[in-house]
């Protein structure tokens, strides 16, 4: 009888005990942007690799009752065969990637300032002026222009919005344009 009965307790021989002993970790592996993925250790193979767009885009697959499934048929084949033989279920794996994801910071660029659109405007119309010049002397350059030329360019747009016209926009042709 004692041939048809294990003497071992059901805490040490069951599953879920076993199942915890074999899982290798899942590792990080940062990248540039999105470029970051998760595996089982390193390797160029693509499709073992877990990466953060795939993470983001199947998350909530994880939360079904069918999750497995349902990861299985859109995560990559090589993924899904590594964490089944490395002790890991489909959805252990994207939650644990998840956690992972959700206490790493967004961004490690810093932000930039806001610049406000007439600033944008003006440095558009200084490297449209004259894109090789050094930058430091282009603010004084068109300081000249206005200086100089102010009169007689305004004449001139005046003229051209009178003969040529101006575009749906409101834009003067600089130009006559036939129609």
């Amino acid at each position: 009888m004692s041939k048809l009965f294990g003497t071992g307790s059901a805490k040490q021989d069951s599953p879920a005990a076993s199942a915890s002993r074999k899982k290798s970790p899942l590792e990080f592996f940062p990248g540039k942007g999105l470029g970051s993925y998760h595996c089982f250790g390193p390797t160029d193979d693509k499709g073992k690799k877990l990466f953060r767009s795939a993470v983001l885009q199947v998350g909530s697959l994880a939360m079904l009752p069918n999750a497995d499934e349902a990861l299985a048929s859109v995560l990559p084949k090589g993924f899904c065969e590594e964490a089944t033989k490395q002790g890991w279920t489909l959805r252990e794996a994207v939650l644990d990637a998840q956690a992972h994801f959700a206490i790493m910071p967004s961004s490690t660029k810093p932000k930039r300032e806001t610049v406000d659109f007439d600033t944008c405007r003006l440095s558009g119309i200084l490297v449209a002026l004259s894109p090789n010049d050094p930058l430091d002397s282009l603010l004084s350059e068109l300081k000249g222009l206005i200086t100089d030329r102010g009169d007689a360019t305004l004449k001139h747009l005046t003229r051209m919005a009178e003969e040529a016209g101006r575009d749906k926009e409101g834009y003067i042709y600089l130009r006559r344009v036939t129609r």
